[in-house]
């Protein structure tokens, strides 16, 4: 599978989690995941960078977390524009973006109903820090850049170009 890219954002003493973003390239297209606060919710969404390295780059994105509903949104403009007829994804692809989303929560996020989310609430409140529905691991704090109000987080090779391109155009709040 190709490697997957992170880049994550917590405010630590405001909202908690502010948004985790996660791709990976299938040339010339690049496929990830988001997470991240729109006003109190949390919105999901898995998306296609179809062609991002020329200079024709279109994004489509599922509604919510909704591999099988296909691309139904267009989101190039930064106004969701939905589809008459979803894109369907194609099955390598979405038993890829399936695996790899599972992997990315596994290793960073604390999500509702998560058997140690108690005990990951239980840290968050002794260093009195943010805790909110979905959290980051508790032991990957310490790999976040703290220099600000907004800790930050980039996996080595995390292409900056896809971080704007993605964040310019999501929905949620944060824009890096």
């Amino acid at each position: 599978m190709a490697t997957t890219q992170v880049h994550l954002a917590y405010t630590p003493r405001g909202v908690g989690l502010t948004c985790a973003l996660m791709y990976f390239k299938a040339e010339p297209d690049i496929y990830g995941w988001w997470i991240g606060r729109q006003g109190s919710n949390f919105q999901t969404a898995y998306f296609r960078l179809a062609d991002f390295y020329s200079t024709g780059t279109s994004m489509y994105v599922t509604q919510n977390s909704d591999l099988y509903g296909g691309w139904s949104i267009e989101l190039t403009s930064g106004k969701p524009k939905p589809l008459e007829r979803p894109l369907e994804v194609a099955d390598e692809i979405s038993h890829k973006l399936d695996q790899a989303q599972d992997a990315f929560c596994g290793e960073w996020l604390v999500l509702p109903g998560d058997k140690d989310a108690e005990s990951q609430h239980r840290s968050y409140a002794e260093a009195e820090l943010a805790w909110s529905e979905v959290s980051f691991q508790f032991r990957q704090l310490n790999k976040f850049v703290k220099d600000e109000a907004v800790w930050l987080y980039y996996s080595k090779d995390f292409e900056s170009a896809v971080g704007q391109y993605v964040m310019r155009r999501w929905p949620i709040d944060y824009r890096g």
